[in-house]
């Protein structure tokens, strides 16, 4: 089957809970397939179809870890509580406890000290 254009595939999950793929293809010569899409996704609801949501990256929900307070320090800064946490590359980091991160803005505020011990 040769087939030149267009095409969109729907993970759904039927009332009994199989998961199915149910794909749409169009040639170029169909003009209106945006609409088809549409169409289709709609009467797939309506059928009782749901759609099969992947997690993001594969990963459980984020549980947030309680912070590993370095006890005999303080932020040279401001004197605020430091903490030493594990980056996703695996080094260790020591952060101070008065900065922030805004996830909306991806803006970092408050002490900015961090400091990247060979060995603790």
């Amino acid at each position: 089957m040769d087939i030149q254009g267009d095409s969109v595939t729907f993970s759904i999950t039927d009332s009994q809970g199989f998961d199915l793929l149910y794909t749409i293809r169009e040639k170029d010569t169909e003009k209106n397939f945006p609409q088809r899409v549409t169409d289709t996704s709609k009467m797939l609801s309506v059928e009782g179809y749901k759609p099969k949501v992947k997690p993001v990256y594969n990963k459980p929900p984020y549980v947030k870890k309680e912070k590993d307070y370095i006890t005999d320090r303080v932020c040279p800064q401001d004197g605020g509580k430091l903490y030493k946490l594990l980056t996703k590359t695996g080094k260790t980091m020591i952060k101070c406890d008065n900065s922030k991160w805004d996830f909306t803005t991806k803006t970092a505020s408050g002490c900015d000290f961090v400091e990247w011990p060979k060995e603790y």
